[in-house]
């Protein structure tokens, strides 16, 4: 569990997921609460295991997948100038829900290769914040809700202090840059 507590390995995890041209402001480890991705499909066939595969099919057949998990878990979250990215300390196991979506309600991602359910959602807009929540808590956390105008919604918490011995030396000032950005958008 200490490996969590490392500033590189953090920047690492959050770069994975971070698009291109972007760069990271501030980055945290923080404890995720409950997590639900959602994205549309198009050019896709049924999931097969854990991956979308490219389909010539009907661009109107939208798949609607949601990735979910509702229980504590590790993470580390990062902002960057347009984007807010989260990505998990470990591998966790999720929930996914694959339907045919009967509507559009917001632009489907076409499926250009094979996609891996695990690796979508990471980074997401922040102009599409459709609701913030952030509350200061018992010692000095905050307890952040961020729902998405696609359906997604994270709930986390970002303690005050994140290891100890100096492992991430600029936790608090980081924690302090996300908040402040996430209640800009609220």
């Amino acid at each position: 569990m200490s490996d969590y507590f490392n500033e590189n390995l953090m920047n690492e995890k959050i770069k994975e997921y971070l698009p291109a041209g972007e760069n990271i402001i501030a980055a945290v480890k923080a404890i995720g609460n409950s997590m639900e991705v959602r994205q549309l499909f198009s050019y896709v066939t049924s999931p097969d295991g854990e991956t979308l595969i490219r389909s010539e099919a009907d661009p109107d057949f939208i798949y609607d997948v949601q990735r979910c998990k509702y229980a504590t878990h590790d993470i580390y979250i990062g902002i960057s100038e347009n984007y807010i990215i989260f990505n998990e300390c470990d591998l966790y196991k999720h929930a996914y829900f694959c339907n045919q979506a009967t509507t559009k309600e917001f632009e489907p991602m076409e499926v250009t290769e094979e996609i891996k359910l695990r690796d979508f959602g990471h980074a997401q807009l922040m102009k599409n914040v459709g609701e913030a929540k952030i509350k200061k808590g018992l010692l000095g956390q905050y307890k952040c809700v961020l729902k998405f105008t696609n359906g997604s919604c994270f709930n986390f918490t970002i303690p005050k202090k994140a290891g100890v011995g100096g492992a991430m030396p600029k936790h608090a000032e980081y924690a302090e840059k996300i908040v402040n950005k996430l209640k800009e958008l609220g």
